[in-house]
């Protein structure tokens, strides 16, 4: 199944129901859920065309500004701040116009971020553990032994290794869509 939720994040449905088990019932409850989420412009039949660029603000309208997706707090640096204003840029551009293409190139921005974030939180990974192992080095010789099994056991969570995977996860689920699209023959739709 799947986890959905909306823009702000409020789950739409932890769960949903499984594929293999309930079948095309599975997308249609999916679907259902989505639905409102979606706007479709079936108001314009291009007899309004007079070459006035109101075909174009009919365009432009049909993504309603509730659903695009807002830039990320700064986070304090302008590289990774420029890059999220990237990633967001090309979000819009999927949402605005949902093409293999578009799909293709937010794939490339998110790549390029991601791997551009993990090696700067590996380097600080880096430098926080030997700010850490040279404050434990002067501790240890004024203190027990438990503080090494304590900071052992706080350290088996890696927040780097979480954020990895949830990385690969978006980007898989991201090159699905782009195989899924490419062999239904829908290049440029």
């Amino acid at each position: 199944g799947f986890i959905v939720s909306d823009k702000d994040g409020k789950f739409l449905s932890k769960k949903t129901r499984a594929y293999l088990q309930f079948g095309e019932a599975a997308f249609d409850y999916v679907e259902s859920l989505l639905a409102p989420y979606i706007v479709i412009d079936l108001t314009s039949e291009g007899d309004d065309d007079d070459g006035d660029g109101e075909e174009e603000k009919k365009e432009e309208e049909i993504v309603d500004e509730k659903q695009k997706v807002e830039m990320p707090a700064s986070v304090g640096v302008t590289a990774m701040d420029d890059e999220h204003q990237e990633c967001t840029d090309a979000f819009n551009q999927v949402i605005e116009h949902p093409t293999q293409e578009t799909l293709k190139h937010l794939s490339k921005v998110l790549s390029c971020h991601f791997a551009h974030e993990e090696e700067l939180m590996r380097q600080f990974s880096k430098k926080a553990k030997r700010r850490s192992s040279s404050r434990h080095t002067s501790n240890s010789n004024s203190n027990s032994s438990s503080n090494t099994s304590n900071s052992n056991s706080m350290s088996s969570f890696s927040a780097l290794d979480s954020h990895i995977m949830d990385h690969k996860r978006i980007l898989n689920i991201l090159n699905e869509e782009v195989h899924r699209l490419n062999s239904c023959g829908l290049k440029g739709k």
